[in-house]
């Protein structure tokens, strides 16, 4: 099987979710993003990107090898292949800390937004990575190193 190919917005150098509906597929930034000033301009990440956590926007520094899911409540959004981890939140998922992960996730969004995500997004942050960690497909490795 082959990773599919990650989408990063041309403006903000950012990954993107894929959303399809009836005209097909699109792409959206991602709700650890936050709001943006911008609509996502979809393009293929070169080979050497590296982008940023998916958990907190770090530096990635590690894969998380996943299957693609459906994200939960949002059944026209998927999540496709591998997410990135910077090493405090791959040490989060490695240790099966995932409510730690739902806190720090939560504390980069008032760090970067000086405003503090709701229930209602820290539920389905809740959703999204238990999603996640049923379909991860092999132990967290440094971005670079072949499984």
């Amino acid at each position: 099987m082959t990773t599919p190919p990650v989408i990063i917005c041309r403006t903000c150098d950012t990954a993107l979710d894929r959303h399809t509906d009836d005209q097909g597929a699109s792409y959206q930034h991602t709700l650890a993003a936050g709001p943006v000033d911008h609509d996502p301009v979809p393009v293929q990440a070169p080979p050497d990107w590296r982008g940023k956590c998916d958990f907190c926007l770090d530096t990635a520094e590690f894969v998380v090898p996943a299957r693609d899911f459906t994200v939960p409540g949002l059944d026209r959004y998927m999540s496709l292949g591998n997410w990135a981890a910077c090493s405090a939140c791959a040490l989060l998922i490695g240790a099966n800390r995932w409510t730690n992960l739902i806190n720090r996730a939560a504390a980069t969004h008032h760090r970067r937004h000086g405003t503090e995500i709701n229930e209602a997004t820290r539920t389905h942050l809740g959703r999204l990575y238990r999603r996640l960690r049923a379909n991860i497909t092999g132990p967290i490795r440094p971005i670079g190193e072949q499984p």
